[in-house]
């Protein structure tokens, strides 16, 4: 009796086993799927994230740079753009998506040095709200708060054929994240 007591113990025990490893075997597949599913989506999110890049040779609009901008950007006339006349001054809006670049130029040249050029810059885009958050060669990164929520912001200039060119963020009705800042400087930056 005692031999059919243990053979049944140990049939129960290697039932449990056997159902425990099969259960173990269903738990690792479903998780195995799981993560094939996730990375499914994270390569789609990606592709969507990624962004398609093309170039823009502001040359013929009077001003000597050529950008790296996402496909399908739209180039306008900004408010205090003018050619013609006493007052020249280049001004152009980049607009793709929720962001916006202003690119300007004064034609006459650059009056002082870039430095000069980055504290001026302060003094007009910096209140006593504002944080400077990063600095770097020709420019720089600034914050400010607006009811308790984050705006980031930036001033870069570059020095192309004795021209100076100007970059800032366009007016828009969204905050920009310090991410969104720095992927428009990159544009900026990568000006040629």
């Amino acid at each position: 009796m005692k031999t059919i007591k243990n053979l049944l113990i140990l049939f129960a025990v290697s039932a449990l086993i056997l159902s425990c490893g099969n259960t173990a075997k269903k738990v690792e597949d479903k998780l195995n799927e799981a993560v094939e599913e996730m990375d499914k989506a994270i390569d789609e999110a990606a592709d969507e994230l990624s962004i398609e890049m093309e170039e823009v040779d502001m040359n013929d609009m009077g001003m000597p740079i050529v950008l790296e901008v996402p496909k399908g950007t739209e180039i306008s006339e900004g408010l205090l753009h003018s050619t013609e006349g006493e007052f020249r001054y280049y001004d152009y809006k980049l607009t793709f998506d929720k962001y916006v670049i202003n690119v300007t130029m004064d034609p006459e040249g650059i009056f002082e040095s870039m430095e000069e050029m980055v504290e001026d810059a302060k003094e007009v885009y910096l209140d006593e709200e504002a944080e400077v958050v990063e600095e770097f060669e020709g420019g720089f990164i600034y914050k400010n708060m607006y009811d308790n929520e984050e705006d980031y912001s930036f001033y870069y200039v570059k020095e192309k054929d004795g021209m100076a060119i100007e970059f800032t963020p366009g007016l828009t009705f969204d905050f920009y994240s310090l991410e969104d800042i720095k992927m428009l400087l990159d544009i900026a930056k990568n000006a040629e």
